[in-house]
């Protein structure tokens, strides 16, 4: 307003004075709006990580489920897993893994992407050799808002049952 004001002060015809004016406040309310725009971005940014981070905590202390979850990024790599999946994984935690196939070397590349894959639901079931002999596992991936869960359970006797059952 006040660069405005300033401009009374030069000899500038009306026309052009009223022009220059208008410019001005076109620029200005640009600027906010662009402003405004940046703040609501920085809220949502701040709010999507922070609801991440907070279900990132509650992935972790999930130690009454006997089947696994995972949550993981984008890129695969594991954000958080709740003690039963470090159980089921090969390695000693899958905490320690950097990524989802890390921590479980049964799955190959392509079933690390559909596990990412946005807005499907896949199930995939694998064999891991561990100390106990070869156990199976499935894997099923869950999305919601931006957050990916891979849940693994140990299907291994389900699996011996319907052999058997298969066979009788």
């Amino acid at each position: 307003y006040a660069t405005i004001e300033r401009l009374a002060h030069y000899d500038i015809a009306d026309d052009a004075r009223q022009q220059m004016s208008v410019a001005i406040w076109l620029l200005t309310l640009g600027f906010m709006a662009m402003s405004g725009a940046m703040g609501l971005l920085v809220i949502r940014f701040s709010v999507e990580s922070e609801s991440r981070r907070r279900i990132g905590r509650f992935v972790n202390s999930m130690d009454y489920l006997s089947d696994g979850v995972v949550m993981i990024k984008s890129d695969g790599a594991i954000e958080a897993s709740n003690p039963s999946a470090r159980q089921l994984a090969p390695k000693s935690a899958a905490s320690d893994a950097a990524n989802l196939k890390e921590a479980f070397p049964c799955l190959n590349v392509e079933d690390v992407k559909m596990l990412l894959a946005e807005r499907h639901t896949w199930e995939i079931e694998r064999e891991v050799v561990c100390r106990e002999g070869v156990r199976t596992l499935r894997f099923r991936s869950q999305h919601s808002s931006g957050v990916r869960l891979v849940l693994i359970g140990d299907v291994t006797e389900k699996k011996k049952r319907e052999i058997r059952e298969r066979q009788m």
